[in-house]
C-alpha cells in the first residue's frame, strides 16, 4: 500500500476508533459543527483567533472564579465576573503572547503527529494497551485468571494512565525513540514560538488556516463515512489528486485571509496638494 493509502487507512481507523460505526448517526451534528467551524478558521481564522482566545480567557476566568468563590465562601456570581474580567482583560493584553504559545503548542501537536506516524507510535500504543490490559503470564500457567478484580481493575484505568505506563515502556525497550520524540516536541515548541512572537500575522494565518483544514476535514470525513462507508476505497486510488486538492484549498485559504488582513495605507496629501485642492475648492 502506498504512503497516501496508508494515511487514508489510518484516518479511517482513528474515525471508527473515536466514533463507532453504530454511533456514526449520532455523529451528523458534532461532524457538521465542525465542517462549519473549521471553514470559519480557513478562511477567517486571523480575524477571530483573538476573538476566541479573549472568550476562552473569559470563559476560563469564570471557571476559576467559580472554584476560588466556592473554596472562600462567596457568592458564586461574584467569583464569575470577578474571574471572568481579570482573566479577559488579561487576555487582551497578552493577546501576542497567547497568539506565540498557541503557536508553540499547535508546532508541537504537528511534530507529534509527523514523528508519532513515522515511528507508528498510535499502534505500538495500541498494541501495548491490548496486552496491558491483559493479566500477565506466569511459568506455571501461559493464560492465568489473575487474582479476583485485578483484570477489571488494570482495565478500568483511564487512557491517560495507560499512556504513562507507555512512556515507560518506551523508556525502558525503546529509549531513543523517547528522546528524539522529545527533541522533535521541544523543537517544534520553540521555533513555533519564536516565529509566532515575530511573525505574528503570519503565525495566525499559517495556524488558523492549518487548524481549519483538519477540522473541516475531520467533520467532513464522518459525514462522507456515514453516508458512504467505502469512500476510502476510491479516494485512495486518487490519493494524490485528492491531495493536491486539499494543498489548493489550504492555500486558498491562506491567501484569503492575507488579503483580509493587510494594512490598507492611505497616502496623506503633501502641503502643495493641499493648497491646490484648496484654491480648486
Amino acid at each position: 500500500m502506498t504512503d497516501h493509502g496508508e494515511m487514508i487507512r489510518r484516518l479511517v481507523d482513528l474515525i471508527h476508533t473515536c466514533v463507532p460505526a453504530e454511533n456514526l448517526g449520532q455523529a451528523v451534528v458534532p461532524a457538521v459543527a465542525c465542517v462549519a467551524a473549521g471553514g470559519l478558521l480557513l478562511f477567517w481564522g486571523a480575524r477571530v483567533i483573538r476573538t476566541i482566545l479573549f472568550l476562552a480567557c473569559v470563559t476560563g476566568g469564570g471557571y476559576v472564579g467559580w472554584l476560588g468563590a466556592h473554596y472562600l465562601g462567596k457568592p458564586p456570581a461574584l467569583g464569575i465576573i470577578i474571574g471572568a474580567a481579570v482573566v479577559g482583560i488579561l487576555g487582551l493584553v497578552l493577546s501576542r503572547l497567547l497568539v506565540a504559545g498557541l503557536s508553540g503548542a499547535l508546532a508541537a501537536i504537528v511534530a507529534l503527529s509527523v514523528f508519532g506516524y513515522h515511528e507508528d507510535l498510535p499502534g505500538r500504543f495500541e498494541r501495548f494497551a491490548a496486552t496491558y490490559r491483559q493479566p500477565a503470564p506466569t511459568p506455571h500457567n501461559e493464560f492465568p485468571l489473575g487474582e479476583p478484580g485485578s483484570a477489571e481493575a488494570v482495565g478500568a484505568q483511564r487512557t491517560a494512565q495507560v499512556l504513562l505506563r507507555f512512556v515507560d515502556h518506551l523508556k525502558q525497550s525503546d529509549e531513543a525513540v523517547l528522546r528524539n520524540l522529545l527533541l522533535c516536541v521541544a523543537s517544534a515548541t520553540l521555533v513555533g514560538t519564536i516565529l509566532g512572537s515575530v511573525a505574528h500575522r503570519w503565525a495566525m494565518i499559517f495556524w488558523t488556516s492549518l487548524a481549519g483544514l483538519v477540522l473541516s476535514g475531520g467533520g467532513g470525513a464522518i459525514l462522507l463515512t456515514n453516508v458512504w462507508p467505502k469512500w476510502h476505497e476510491h479516494v485512495t486510488e486518487q490519493a494524490p489528486a485528492v491531495g493536491a486538492v486539499v494543498a489548493l484549498v489550504w492555500l486558498l485559504g491562506m491567501v484569503v485571509q492575507w488579503r483580509g488582513t493587510r494594512r490598507i495605507v492611505v497616502p496623506l496629501a503633501r502641503p502643495a496638494d493641499a493648497g491646490a485642492l484648496a484654491k480648486a475648492g
